[in-house]
């Protein structure tokens, strides 16, 4: 009996065995075939091309990387009030899950006046603040997305508004490296860029797209609207005008109205609308109304559980964000009172979900702004060539 019994366990533990090289064997390959999938998604992406809207001149790329949605159902304003734990609140990692690359880069300097951002503030304060872009490396695609452009050292070559503004002294800005310079400076050549990310087209990050000869632009939804309205008043006395992009306009992207019917767009965390770039979980396009037309956010997944979510100018301050201090108000040139946002309520309403994306994530998201100094200035490990 003991020989029988012995026979039985060694039978049980080598069929145990057999099982698990079978099963490891039939996950690699799965592994394997969807990344395969993948990258053979990206290359097709990459080069489709699809006529212009019909209300824009300029010949537009169709979306150049994957938009695939989220498991979510949606109606074209989804509600994200309902209470969601920790756990369910952002996606699990996957078994060959991607996480990608991410690094600040250095792209000039500019004053921001407390009065103008925060309320309470103090009347005299001017904040000497980074203008951040960033790096993203998808490393099983080796592609390589900067996340907007900073100053441009070229001011005089802005729209002639901006130039003015700049060169007057209403707003102050150094620009002692930009960010070609710090790409250079990290290893990186700005040839090697495949896409440029713009989260608006402000001109603090808009920098100057012709470093980029090679890479495809891809902005906000409502973007090119907020060029075409401006387009047609004087040209010296505007923001926005189509020199802030490449004037090869096929290589500029929109991203599609979240809006729209059969919009890819998709809620995750407290976000309503959410864009999986890759397709594979790594890196989403938050849509960050308020601000201004156009204006998104980036979150990117860097490792198991930590997240980072790129706030471009959704605040300027922390302090809006913590809830401290709320929107500022203040007066213009013509007499006026408002704030930088061109929506209050809707700049605030995103600033909670951010917050509340923030909180309740219980410490794996990490929100950097692009104007974010104090936390940029005790993590300078994370400039290029360091990173997150």
């Amino acid at each position: 009996m003991a020989s029988e019994a012995a026979a039985f366990q060694f039978l049980s533990i080598a069929a145990h065995r057999s099982i698990q090289k079978v099963h490891q064997s039939l996950t690699t390959k799965l592994v394997t075939r969807r990344r395969k999938l993948s990258q053979v998604r990206m290359l097709l992406q990459q080069h489709a091309i699809v006529p212009a809207r019909k209300d824009n001149t300029a010949t537009l790329a169709t979306l150049p990387l994957g938009t695939r949605l989220l498991t979510h159902e949606t109606e074209s304003s989804p509600d994200v009030s309902t209470t969601a734990s920790s756990d369910d609140l952002l996606p699990v990692d996957l078994p060959d899950q991607v996480y990608v690359k991410l690094s600040a880069i250095e792209a000039g300097w500019i004053h921001l006046p407390e009065r103008e951002f925060i309320d309470p503030h103090r009347s005299e304060a001017v904040h000497r603040c980074l203008s951040l872009a960033f790096i993203i490396q998808h490393p099983s695609t080796n592609t390589k997305v900067v996340y907007d452009l900073g100053l441009r050292k070229d001011i005089s070559n802005y729209p002639a508004k901006i130039a003015r503004y700049l060169q007057d002294g209403s707003r102050t800005v150094e620009i002692p490296t930009d960010v070609g310079e710090s790409l250079k400076a990290g290893g990186i050549s700005p040839s090697e860029v495949d896409f440029v990310i713009l989260s608006l087209l402000h001109y603090d990050h808009t920098g100057n797209p012709d470093l980029f000869p090679n890479s495809r632009f891809i902005i906000g939804p409502g973007s090119l609207d907020l060029l075409a309205a401006n387009a047609a008043g004087d040209p010296e006395d505007t923001w926005f005008l189509p020199t802030l992009l490449p004037s090869d306009t096929s290589r500029i992207t929109e991203f599609p109205d979240p809006h729209s019917k059969d919009s890819p767009w998709r809620p995750l965390a407290r976000f309503p609308f959410a864009l999986d770039l890759f397709s594979d979980g790594s890196f989403y396009i938050i849509n960050a109304p308020g601000h201004v037309e156009g204006h998104i956010n980036g979150l990117a997944r860097i490792g198991p559980d930590r997240w980072v979510l790129l706030g471009s100018d959704s605040c300027h301050f922390s302090s809006l964000l913590d809830g401290s201090c709320c929107i500022a108000q203040f007066s213009r040139p013509d007499g006026s009172m408002r704030s930088v946002h061109v929506d209050d309520d809707a700049a605030a309403r995103h600033i909670q979900h951010m917050r509340e994306t923030r909180d309740m994530a219980g410490g794996r998201v990490e929100v950097v702004l692009a104007h974010d100094l104090e936390r940029c200035s005790k993590n300078r490990d994370r400039f290029l060539p360091g990173r997150f």
